[in-house]
């Protein structure tokens, strides 16, 4: 938690001194909040306000900050809070996706959302869904599952997404399917083959098949139908 700490030469008028005492909650609740969404814009701000604060640490440095200043920084982060959520239009769906866009596995999120991508697009040309238009809003989790998580609550708190794509990861899946069940909003994984994915609740999907099913399948036809009896296992260390 983030802190105005001020001081002043002289002392100032009681309701000067409430007006900072009140600001500096302010702040440090919507730094707070900004933090949590992890919205780049939102943390940028953030950011730069935190180093302004610092400038007021001492005593002597209060005048680097005016409190005028202070309410401006309050005013911009908290613009910035409420912009950060996509506009609804009334003619609009919006269907949220996180992916790993960037990170050591950009190939899955980039191959994801090109297929979803040309669902959406195939579904809109068809008319959409009950007269509205599909509308996909992406995050990129960068291949990380705590990502993943700051990513899937604000496409449902910000966003007001009525279902979310994703992930293709099993990690990353698992870490976020949580959520989308308390919110009670439908996740659907395209390729999470780990069977606790769907354990999670009744508001958690996939469309693939799961690993023990893979699996049994692959060496049944392997030593069936292609009469392999020897067989080498590849797995990371």
């Amino acid at each position: 938690m983030y802190r105005i700490e001020c001081g002043f030469a002289r002392h100032p008028p009681v309701p000067v001194w409430d007006a900072v005492r009140v600001v500096n909650q302010r702040v440090a609740r919507i730094v707070e909040t900004i933090t949590w969404f992890g919205d780049p814009l939102c943390n940028l701000l953030s950011f730069e306000a935190i180093r302004w604060f610092n400038c007021c640490s001492t005593r002597t440095n209060l005048m680097a900050l005016p409190l005028r200043q202070i309410v401006m920084i309050v005013l911009i982060l908290v613009g910035a809070l409420f912009s950060a959520a996509i506009p609804v239009r009334a003619d609009e769906i919006l269907i949220g996706e996180y992916a790993s866009m960037t990170g050591g596995t950009a190939t899955f999120g980039v191959s994801s959302d090109e297929g979803a991508r040309l669902a959406l697009d195939e579904i809109n040309a068809a008319g959409g869904v009950l007269g509205k238009q599909l509308k996909l809003v992406l995050e990129d989790d960068q291949s990380k599952s705590d990502v993943a998580v700051t990513a899937v609550k604000k496409l449902i708190t910000l966003d007001h997404v009525v279902a979310i794509i994703g992930e293709v990861a099993s990690s990353r899946s698992l870490a976020a399917a949580p959520i989308c069940q308390n919110a009670h909003v439908p996740m659907v994984s395209p390729a999470s083959t780990n069977p606790k994915v769907t354990q999670t609740g009744d508001y958690v999907f996939r469309t693939c098949f799961i690993d023990p099913f893979q699996g049994k399948a692959m060496a049944d036809f392997a030593m069936q139908e292609l009469k392999f009896k020897k067989f080498a296992i590849l797995y990371d260390v």
